[in-house]
């Protein structure tokens, strides 16, 4: 079976009411999903991804930290691992390292990668709850992401605030928040103690729509719980910070 191969330009192809049909494969921790069961309410994208595909890995982290926060507006994401048997160990500890909270599958005999015809990576899916295939897109890179950004919003026909924002992890040392823009904005990041009041500003500034990683230095600070408040006109999102000994 021919490997996916990697692409950097995007490709996207708008379909004409074609349907995909239900599968089944394995889960990193072996366990047989289909589709039916992981389909959205709104919207699925199937994501196929290497594990030594770097523009896989920048998609998936956006397509992550949308999910954390519109997974319970219907939005549904799988990630299908194309590596071979040789390099299918290696898939486990990257996802978890990641922390991707989506579903992944494993491909290793490229069944999938047949099914959907895929030839280049990353290939992203796009699906409609009634698995009428909404759109496809090979290939990904910074300058895609307000586009997948629309199409995610539209889909679930969010009335959503301008922004985003991802979880806190405990730290010792330091942290980063990640923030989802669907349009460039002006924002600030405040570093806050327990009881809300600030105790830093993180950033202040514009930021053009997509991911962004905000960095946190937490060396200084005792070991406790913290809020991190992001800002952008009148939205406002916060996540807890906890920082350990």
């Amino acid at each position: 079976m021919k490997r996916a191969a990697l692409v950097v330009l995007s490709t996207i192809l708008f379909t004409s009411a074609t349907k995909t049909h239900d599968f089944s494969a394995s889960d990193i921790e072996g366990k047989t999903r289909s589709l039916d069961e992981l389909l959205g309410e709104r919207l699925t994208i199937i994501s196929f991804w290497g594990t030594n595909c770097s523009p896989c890995k920048a998609e998936l982290e956006l397509l992550d930290s949308l999910y954390e926060v519109y997974r319970d507006s219907g939005l549904s994401v799988i990630a299908v691992n194309t590596d071979s048997k040789r390099s299918l160990a290696n898939v486990a500890p990257m996802v978890n390292s990641q922390g991707w909270d989506f579903c992944v599958l494993t491909d290793p005999d490229g069944s999938l990668t047949s099914q959907f015809k895929v030839s280049a990576i990353p290939h992203s899916i796009y699906i409609k709850p009634d698995r009428e295939i909404l759109r496809i897109v090979t290939g990904f890179s910074k300058k895609d992401e307000k586009d997948i950004i629309e199409t995610i919003l539209d889909a679930l026909h969010a009335d959503i605030p301008v922004f985003s924002m991802g979880n806190c992890e405990p730290v010792k040392r330091s942290s980063s928040v990640k923030l989802t823009l669907r349009e460039e904005a002006e924002i600030e990041v405040v570093l806050a103690d327990s009881s809300g009041e600030i105790l830093k500003t993180i950033y202040e500034g514009t930021l053009e729509a997509g991911f962004h990683t905000i960095h946190i230095e937490a060396q200084e600070l005792e070991p406790g719980t913290y809020r991190v408040i992001a800002t952008a006109g009148i939205f406002t999102q916060t996540c807890e910070l906890t920082v350990q000994e």
